[in-house]
């Protein structure tokens, strides 16, 4: 996972919302980095929510058999097939690993207690490890995969930027399975991603993690610094809205870096557009230009830049906020962020760490 949380659910968001949306085209319907997606979970799990008894209404809505009910509810017709390509073509106990996970996850709010995402995180990351078992011969010789391929993958738990990487490829083998002309001892355009239940397992894992830190969120039980608040619009000391003890005033700029290596030279508003050609190297040599304008000691640093998980997340939000603008003389820069700064420090605290 990640070591920015913030980054980390963001990529999440964009890995569940691009795999399971019905329409690819319609990712960013609101303003910011929250998803329509991601709002109508909030929304569904909201509504259902006992004030009275917040834990228990909860657990009941994200136990095994509930979240199908979600899913449905909220039209989402890839969860079906999805859910058919793993277990009858992986042979992954979605069941059992879903069962296993709520399991955990049930602990970390029992008495009424709060929990976290990275808790949540751990939870799913030791889950995913159990379901990441080898394959058994049978399987072996059904051409998906190899056994001692899988036993190497064994217990590897794959990042979302490491699944996104092959979102297309999932994509289009979920369109084969629903034409039911999947066959994997011949297609070899799928063997790299499927050569072992890891990712696949990681990808649910990632999935059934996301929706939980969501309903745990709606229902109250996430401290009040998470970030996940942020995303859904509650209290959160990430986004200003919560200051115990303090005037309310936002403090994701001045918490959001950590680093040192790198002197701060100075903080300028983003502007609505940069006059550029829009092409992707353009766009990312902008964001560069960004950090160096805010950061001292950063020549010579653009591939370690360019390396770092929260630049390519930037990279793709300004890229998509372009997707019509293509080849235009301008690069519109979208509204998530009102300074260099803000932007910037997605990714300088993994440069400065990487940088020995």
């Amino acid at each position: 996972m990640s070591s920015n949380s913030k980054i980390s659910f963001y990529v999440d968001t964009l890995l569940v919302e691009t795999l399971l949306s019905n329409d690819q085209h319609q990712l960013y319907k609101q303003a910011g980095l929250v998803s329509d997606l991601l709002s109508k979970v909030k929304d569904y799990f909201s509504s259902k929510i006992d004030p009275n008894n917040p834990t228990g209404s909860v657990l009941n809505e994200i136990a095994p058999g509930a979240l199908w009910v979600l899913f449905k509810t909220l039209g989402i017709g890839k969860w079906g097939l999805l859910l058919g390509l793993m277990m009858q073509v992986f042979h992954v106990d979605v069941h059992g690993l879903l069962a296993s996970l709520y399991n955990k996850v049930k602990g970390l709010v029992s008495n009424g207690r709060q929990t976290s995402s990275e808790e949540v995180d751990n939870a799913t990351e030791n889950t995913i490890q159990e379901y990441n078992q080898p394959g058994t011969d049978q399987e072996a010789q059904l051409g998906y995969q190899q056994l001692q391929e899988q036993q190497a993958d064994d217990g590897k738990v794959y990042s979302s930027l490491e699944l996104f990487a092959d979102i297309n490829l999932i994509k289009l083998a979920l369109i084969d399975y629903e034409h039911q002309s999947l066959r994997l001892t011949k297609t070899a355009k799928f063997a790299n991603f499927w050569k072992s239940k890891a990712k696949g397992v990681s990808l649910l894992g990632t999935i059934f993690g996301w929706i939980i830190k969501i309903a745990f969120a709606s229902a109250g039980l996430m401290v009040m610094g998470d970030v996940v608040n942020s995303f859904i619009g509650r209290p959160s000391s990430l986004s200003g809205t919560y200051q115990a003890g303090q005037s309310n005033q936002s403090t994701e700029t001045s918490s959001s870096s950590n680093q040192t290596k790198y002197p701060f030279k100075n903080d300028a508003k983003l502007p609505d557009q940069v006059p550029l050609n829009n092409t992707p190297e353009n766009i990312e040599e902008m964001i560069i230009q960004f950090a160096k304008d805010v950061y001292d000691g950063l020549d010579g640093k653009e591939q370690l830049i360019k390396q770092t998980p929260g630049f390519q997340v930037i990279k793709e939000n300004i890229d998509w906020a372009n997707i019509h603008n293509k080849g235009s003389r301008t690069i519109i820069i979208p509204n998530n962020f009102t300074s260099k700064k803000q932007l910037v420090d997605y990714f300088i605290d993994d440069v400065a760490k990487n940088d020995h």
